[in-house]
């Protein structure tokens, strides 16, 4: 199987799909460096008070990537169906094992190369621009927790992409399931981020026809998730791949021991179920 996974390293570094996902996650580093570099002086010419650094957007990236990486493997994937590659291993005696577990590797490494590229293109300039305040240590866990995560992601991409022979088709599923996925990540992040109760203080009219700040009572927030709703979100707020690399990308802090085990779960078990299929699947 060593040579199965050389042989598509080097095919796949050699698409230019795979030089141009390579740029993306380059260029897109650079415009987000320049954008908030921008923004930041602007606030700051207007006699804004702002704090020049990274921290708040150095993981952003992360959200565009996951459709970028949604259609790499789509694109790899699917050109080995349409191009008889899998096919053709096949019949010189390869498993089919071995070519999903090759073709699952061969994805996730671009995948974090592309998530690394881009952490590098974003922390080379961003760093000198404008700094940074993150511990070294904290970055770092964020680092780690997030190829996890896109390793974890990986295999639910390729899963999709190994079961459907029509390169279009795996495009256009993997595109949709990304977009669920973020979809779903934004709403488990909204819910659990709703106020328990409103009020407080609120500007109301008075007799005289003005406007004042009173204090107003408190009412029950019917949105706020309460009881198993709420640990069934916070579940799934940690479980979830997307839901991990969302908070980094927010400059939230997962905890790395509990996302890490929760990917492996992911990992482990979409990939056995992958493989269990694809032994199945006809492939003429």
């Amino acid at each position: 199987m060593g040579k199965l996974i050389i042989s598509d390293f080097s095919r796949m570094t050699k698409t230019l799909c795979f030089k141009i996902y390579m740029a993306f996650a380059a260029i897109y580093g650079i415009i987000t460096v320049w954008a908030e570099y921008i923004s930041l002086t602007n606030a700051q010419n207007r006699g804004i008070e702002v704090s020049f650094s990274i921290d708040g957007f150095a993981f952003g990236g992360i959200m565009a990537l996951i459709f970028a990486a949604a259609v790499f493997n789509g694109m790899f994937v699917g050109r080995e169906y349409s191009d008889g590659a899998i096919r053709n291993k096949l019949v010189v005696g390869h498993g089919r094992f071995g070519i999903y577990l090759s073709d699952f590797l061969v994805c996730a490494a671009a995948n974090v190369a592309a998530l690394l590229l881009n952490l590098t293109v974003v922390f080379a300039l961003g760093i000198p621009l404008m700094g940074i305040d993150m511990p070294a240590g904290e970055a770092a866990v964020h680092v780690i927790i997030s190829v996890i995560a896109v390793i974890a992601l990986t295999a639910a991409y390729i899963f999709i992409a190994m079961l459907v022979k029509s390169k279009t088709s795996a495009l256009v599923i993997l595109f949709i399931f990304a977009f669920f996925m973020f979809m779903s990540t934004s709403f488990i992040d909204s819910r659990l981020k709703e106020s328990e109760y409103y009020g407080g203080m609120a500007l109301v009219a008075t007799e005289d026809g003005g406007y004042e700040y009173r204090q107003v009572e408190r009412e029950k927030n019917p949105y706020y998730p309460e009881g198993d709703v709420r640990k069934a979100l916070e579940f799934l707020n940690d479980f979830l791949p997307t839901s991990q690399l969302y908070r980094i990308a927010s400059a939230g802090s997962p905890e790395l021991a509990k996302t890490a085990i929760y990917d492996i779960i992911v990992l482990i078990a979409v990939t056995e179920a992958g493989i269990l299929l694809f032994r199945k699947k006809d492939i003429k």
